[in-house]
């Protein structure tokens, strides 16, 4: 059972959506354990089952109504038995992509799974099936950044690992074993989770040499209601995409404030 609890200006709705879909989940502790995160798009959600038979479910979510809808399994294409198994899971900043964390702490060897869930359908994503990572590294949780770059706990080794490129597909989303070095500390199994959707308002600028008229948007997921950009030369504007040129070089601090239905 699936209990969807609505977030509103005025506070959380207490009485929840229940939706009883997918596996079951049951047993000892260790069959309770692994990730479940939601798309950036808030269109997906997907649950990571470690341990004894241990599998990925992906499924539709309404946003508005809770509702959760369509499994989707996998799980012959992972490292099964006691102490193995599925452990982190992320979705691509696009939300067309998921990418799974394997482990096997009998044989020490561990992999990084993509799927490209694009493609609707259990047999199709089965087959996409893309090893990034195959190695002696644990590696563990999954976590998309702010940055649109997707960060791996590499448990004890003092780095993170990165996939640079998530949005693409397979050896072209630049897989960064150890990629990040922590300045002398440590990740265990976990990375703090956020609300993926916060991520998806970003400045993009084209054209930016003294003279250009300089060119700027803003990446969303969600519709656009009011925006007020701030080009950090004492000059805004009100524009969805704004074109400005800048009288003299030097490095200007670009500021924008994105209201949609779902925020600001």
């Amino acid at each position: 059972n699936f209990l969807t609890y609505k977030v509103t200006e005025s506070g959380v709705v207490m009485t929840p959506t229940v939706t009883s879909i997918g596996s079951l989940h049951d047993g000892n502790l260790a069959e309770t354990i692994g990730y479940m995160k939601f798309s950036p798009d808030g269109q997906k959600l997907a649950i990571a089952k470690w341990y004894d038979t241990t599998f990925v479910e992906i499924f539709d979510f309404d946003s508005n109504s809770g509702a959760i809808t369509n499994p989707i399994y996998l799980s012959s294409m992972f490292q099964n038995g006691p102490n193995n198994g599925v452990y982190g899971i992320e979705f691509s900043p696009n939300s067309e992509l998921m990418y799974v964390s394997d482990t096997n702490f009998n044989t020490l060897t561990f992999k990084v799974h993509q799927f490209n869930i694009a493609l609707g359908n259990q047999a199709d994503i089965s087959n996409s099936n893309e090893i990034l990572y195959d190695g002696g590294d644990i590696i563990a949780a999954i976590q998309l950044g702010i940055d649109e770059k997707i960060y791996l706990a590499n448990a004890s080794s003092g780095f993170l690992d990165v996939i640079e490129n998530p949005n693409e597909i397979g050896a072209a989303s630049n897989y960064s074993n150890r990629g990040l070095f922590l300045e002398g500390r440590s990740a265990s199994l976990g990375l703090p989770p956020f609300i993926q959707s916060f991520f998806q308002v970003g400045i993009n600028v084209e054209f930016t040499c003294l003279g250009d008229e300089t060119v700027f948007s803003v990446n969303s997921s969600q519709t656009i209601t009011n925006i007020q950009w701030d080009f950090g030369d004492g000059n805004m504007s009100n524009l969805e995409n704004p074109t400005h040129i800048y009288a003299t070089a030097g490095t200007y601090t670009i500021n924008v404030s994105v209201q949609s239905d779902e925020g600001t």
